[in-house]
């Protein structure tokens, strides 16, 4: 799928969307570096979309930042961790809510795990290990 539909898929899943700057800058680092085929990657275990990455797994994009293999303009080299084979990162502002509480239109409780910074379903083993509660 294109860059665009990648990003619309884990938008809906969270009912969240990046801003208009953060959508331009992922656009504008996907045309630098030439990547055109992605996917959204899923957490196994929750079924929770974790965020979207090109085929051959250059990039990764998440909900508060870019992450690559090769550097981009406006990134910064933070070395092997906490990604080693994608040293270059970018911050993002960080979604804003589309006005539907995940809540109602799933029934299910989402909180956001404080060491992979994924929304993950409140009272549920998380992928680093944890089960976080309902707050």
């Amino acid at each position: 799928m294109n860059i665009e539909e990648a990003i619309a898929e884990f938008e809906l899943q969270h009912h969240k969307k990046y801003s208009a700057k953060d959508k331009k800058k992922i656009l504008d680092v996907v045309q630098e570096l030439q990547i055109t085929e992605f996917k959204v990657t899923v957490d196994h275990i929750s079924n929770i979309k974790t965020g979207v990455v090109n085929l051959a797994n250059e990039i990764g994009i998440h909900s508060t930042m870019v992450v690559t293999g090769a550097p981009f303009s406006g990134s910064t080299d933070r070395g092997p961790e906490p990604y080693e084979h994608r040293p270059h990162h970018f911050g993002l502002e960080g979604w804003s809510d589309d006005g539907r509480s995940k809540t109602e239109s799933s029934g299910i409780v989402y909180v956001t795990c404080p060491v992979t910074t994924y929304k993950v379903p409140a009272n549920t083993e998380c992928e680093c290990g944890e089960v976080h509660l309902e707050n």
